[in-house]
């Protein structure tokens, strides 16, 4: 293998390798927003947040999680550490989506259940396997609450993930649903309509995760995209008979892609009328105001997450392109010899044939082209 194949072949795993670690980053923090959450600088009162759980219930839109983040003193009886504790009411895996080394998330009317990361599991017990044993948190008021751990999951921050009850005031909400172009809007009504107040924040993060994991195939579609056209060329070369067949082929295969590549892609991102040309402007507009006010929240710790996952797939992406760069620089270099050989193949080609079909000079003939150059083709002849 020649030094250029094989840093085209270099290239090209880098790039995949890439890419394959920007999307797994791009999912991470996709998961770590579900849908979109309301944000208040003011702690809800108890009254407010059974209220909004009955209406949601009433409404049939899912019951939101309410939950909060907080530095607490969490100990154990030879140990105490000081640690960012995620107290929740509903579904924990809205407010943080944990991997779990062992356990599981605490259920959500379990308030006496909680789980560790595997550093703080560390720091408390100098083991991560601790679920089922005992430790106490401060609550808001100074006082200690009792906990079990029901799970540990991966994670270097000393971080818990805690139970709490219904009579708690909380910061945050996460509803329930399929983020979208709307949903900013849809979150704001159901604040209003729940009672919740006007919220400080809408986090809607959602879309620039979606859009992270797009740009992750951007490479692929742009290969598809490279191949699609040599088959067109090669298609259109063809003669007659067979250069209709294949671009009959190759429009079905585009018609049979086209369906699999858009139902690939959100639904917020796909128009009701493709003739609406104003769509797209709107989308863009909303997705810019979007990432503005998520880049502009108060840092929760899947705020942090988040945006450390969307750094990494941006770094990953960018060593892709970089690779893909190279393949093709190399692939320049390497067929620049070919098509030079190639284009002296076809200009000696007519002229050797002609050479072979000639068919040799005798008598006069050839003396007139042994002495054109000195006496002419006329004077010889004679």
């Amino acid at each position: 293998m020649s030094a250029r194949r094989l840093l085209r072949a270099l290239a090209l795993a880098a790039c995949g390798l890439c890419l394959f670690f920007a999307l797994r980053a791009a999912q991470r923090a996709e998961a770590l927003y579900p849908a979109a959450g309301l944000r208040y600088e003011t702690p809800l009162p108890a009254a407010q947040v059974q209220a909004a759980r009955r209406y949601a219930q009433e409404a049939g839109q899912g019951v939101p999680t309410f939950w909060r983040q907080e530095r607490r003193t969490v100990r154990t009886p030879r140990t105490a550490a000081q640690a960012e504790v995620i107290a929740f009411c509903g579904d924990g895996g809205a407010c943080f989506a944990a991997d779990f080394l062992c356990g599981g998330m605490p259920g959500a009317q379990d308030a006496a259940g909680c789980a560790l990361s595997e550093a703080l599991a560390q720091e408390l017990f100098g083991a991560a396997d601790v679920v089922g044993l005992p430790l106490t948190m401060e609550t808001q008021d100074g006082a200690r609450r009792a906990y079990t751990v029901r799970g540990v999951f991966a994670g270097g921050g000393l971080l818990a993930l805690a139970g709490a009850g219904e009579d708690e005031a909380f910061t945050c909400v996460e509803l329930q649903g399929e983020p979208g172009a709307e949903e900013t809007d849809s979150a704001r009504a159901f604040a209003a309509a729940a009672g919740l107040g006007e919220p400080d924040a809408v986090c809607v993060g959602a879309g620039t995760a979606a859009l992270a994991k797009a740009l992750c195939f951007a490479p692929l579609v742009l290969a598809a995209l490279v191949l699609a056209a040599r088959l067109l060329r090669s298609a259109c070369a063809l003669a007659p008979p067979a250069r209709g067949a294949a671009l009959l082929a190759l429009s079905v295969c585009a018609a049979l892609a086209l369906p699999a590549a858009l139902g690939a892609l959100p639904g917020w991102m796909i128009p009701a009328r493709w003739s609406d040309f104003s769509f797209w402007p709107a989308l863009a507009g909303q997705f810019a105001d979007g990432v503005r006010a998520w880049l502009s929240l108060r840092p929760f710790e899947k705020d942090v997450q988040a945006k450390m996952a969307l750094l990494r797939c941006a770094a990953h992406l960018a060593v892709a392109w970089a690779a893909l760069a190279i393949y093709a620089a190399a692939g320049r270099g390497e067929e620049g010899p070919r098509k030079a050989a190639r284009r002296a193949q076809e200009e000696s080609g007519p002229a050797a044939q002609g050479a072979k079909a000639a068919p040799p000079a005798s008598g006069p003939r050839r003396i007139c082209i042994a002495r054109a150059g000195r006496a002419g083709c006329g004077k010889s002849a004679r």
